[in-house]
């Protein structure tokens, strides 16, 4: 899962169905999309000797500056000490001695600069991931779930779509297909791009059974899979930036799941995206968090819990 950016461009475009509305940034996957590649990389040479301690603080400030003109990404709302360990774990396969010379090496790099944002921003995607908690909301989703009536669904930081795909699987499974919007968000515009191709490995549908495999998935020469053309256009695709959303976020939404996009952030930028998603959810709405996530003083923002890692929008 990719970790927020920036938001849409502003304005609102209407769907075919009247009572839906979204941003134009908002595109359905293609039924005829390119197939997604790995990527292109340079070489991660030598073994410079790097430090462990943190790092200045002007030269710090100096690289999150850089870094916000590079990648978009402000380094400022991340655990820091988190932030210079995992700084420090790539300056040591030999790009350079400080954050001033690693700034200019993945200025001059673009394909390795891409690369490192990538494992930066933790992008994550398997279908089922937490398999119990996808089997309670596939009840919760279904005849008489709290969530039966579910018509506008969000995944926030969807990384590469298997989150959206698998509900757009137990939305269909459900016969809730075609009445039900599934927005996706995300930070980084290539991982957008390869969601919207909806190809996948092996490994990323593992946890599928076989007879899903077999109605969603279409077998690909190169050993890949692509996902249905009757799943793909369900989902509506957009880069946004959870930090700084803009008002362009998915609201009134009946089911939002944010999970594991937010564990590196400061307690404040944390308590920020929270209070930015229990606004876009309608009351009786439920919000769906990562396995080691939890919202402190869930009651003070207006949310009861519904047993682990859900919570229900009651204020």
């Amino acid at each position: 899962m990719g970790c927020p950016r920036l938001p849409p461009r502003r304005g609102y475009v209407t769907t075919s169905c009247p009572c839906l509305r979204y941003p134009p940034a908002w595109s359905r996957s293609s039924t005829t999309s390119p197939r997604a590649g790995a990527g292109d990389s340079v070489a991660m040479r030598g073994s410079a000797a790097v430090p462990s301690e943190l790092f200045d603080d002007a030269e710090f400030e100096r690289f999150t500056r850089g870094i916000r003109k590079l990648w978009n990404i402000d380094l400022s709302s991340y655990g820091q000490r988190q932030l210079h360990r995992r700084l420090r774990g790539m300056m040591s396969r030999g790009h350079a001695e400080t954050l001033d010379e690693f700034l200019v090496y993945l200025s001059n790099n673009p394909a390795e600069s891409e690369l490192l944002k990538d494992r930066f921003t933790i992008n994550v995607s398997e279908f089922f991931r937490d398999a119990h908690l996808f089997a309670k909301l596939e009840k919760m989703l279904g005849p008489g779930g709290e969530c039966a009536g579910a018509r506008k669904v969000w995944s926030a930081g969807c990384s590469y779509g298997a989150e959206p795909y698998t509900l757009a699987m137990i939305l269909s499974d459900t016969g809730r297909g075609s009445d039900c919007q599934l927005y996706a968000t995300d930070i980084d515009q290539g991982v957008l791009e390869r969601a919207r191709a909806g190809i996948f490995t092996e490994r990323d549908i593992r946890n599928v059974s076989e007879q899903r495999r077999q109605r969603y998935f279409k077998a690909n020469d190169d050993g890949t899979l692509t996902i249905s053309s009757q799943l793909r256009p369900r989902v509506l695709f957009a880069k946004l930036d959870l930090l700084a959303p803009g008002g362009k976020q998915p609201m009134n939404c009946d089911l939002i799941l944010c999970r594991n996009v937010i564990i590196y952030f400061t307690d404040e930028a944390k308590a920020g995206v929270q209070q930015m998603l229990v606004r876009s959810l309608r009351p009786g709405g439920v919000l769906l968090i990562g396995a080691t996530e939890r919202v402190p003083d869930a009651s003070d923002l207006g949310l009861q819990s519904m047993g682990p890692f859900f919570y229900k929008k009651v204020a």
